[in-house]
């Protein structure tokens, strides 16, 4: 009765046996279907200041869709990749609290709200990696702090918008270049000849204080006023 595996052989079959009890159990209790007695109530879905936001950016592109908490495999497609499997699984991992498309539903503009997200820090590292990857596919992510009362009137909003669009990715350019590791190379030129203000990098996301310094473009997406004659 020396050999210590007499006595160690059956405390690890136990072992074994009450992991896997447990995981059976957890695998069952998942699949589970609701009962037909459960109840549910309501919740917020939105914030009172993400219901601001995304009223104002509906206002500012009438007859746009305006998507909310949107996770960007839904709006972007791998083009090229080192992995194509970790760089969808990556794109599924990462949300953007708001995306403007247009007409086509194709996304157009991307906004975070910084005043929602708790931690600062990992809220820029974030906003950062959002930029890379949505700037290879022509995007503009904009990062608003604040609430929408610093924010100026919609029609002008989306005036300075318009002026920093990101021009349009062709595939053989875009090709070019790996999207996730050679994102910051090309330093696209906004449209319409818009100068940028000076403290506005494109090498990181756009703020509001960048955007308002940009020259308005003239707005020819405008809804035409109505004909009164």
């Amino acid at each position: 009765m020396n050999n210590p595996w007499l006595w160690m052989a059956p405390a690890l079959l136990l072992l074994v046996a009450l992991a896997a009890f447990r995981l059976l159990r957890r695998r069952g209790g998942a699949e589970r279907p609701l009962g037909e007695d459960d109840r549910f109530a309501p919740v917020a879905a939105l914030s009172p200041a993400e219901m601001a936001l995304l009223d104002y950016l509906v206002r500012a592109f009438p007859g746009r869709p305006v998507l909310f908490r949107v996770p960007l495999s839904r709006l972007l497609t791998v083009r090229r990749a080192g992995s194509r499997l970790g760089a969808q699984q990556r794109l599924a991992a990462l949300v953007v609290d708001y995306v403007v498309c247009n007409r086509d539903g194709r996304p157009v503009y991307a906004f975070e709200l910084d005043a929602v997200h708790g931690d600062a820090g990992q809220a820029e590292q974030d906003a950062r990696e959002k930029h890379r990857v949505l700037k290879t596919a022509g995007v503009r992510l904009i990062r608003l702090k604040r609430s929408t009362r610093y924010l100026p009137r919609p029609d002008e909003f989306r005036r300075h918008l318009r002026a920093a669009a990101l021009p349009a990715q062709d595939t053989p350019a875009a090709e070019a270049a790996d999207p996730w590791q050679g994102a910051e190379r090309a330093r696209p030129t906004p449209v319409r000849g818009a100068e940028p203000p000076r403290d506005a990098g494109d090498t990181i996301p756009m703020t509001v204080t960048d955007l308002m310094g940009l020259h308005p473009a003239v707005d020819d997406d405008a809804e035409p006023p109505p004909d009164r004659g």
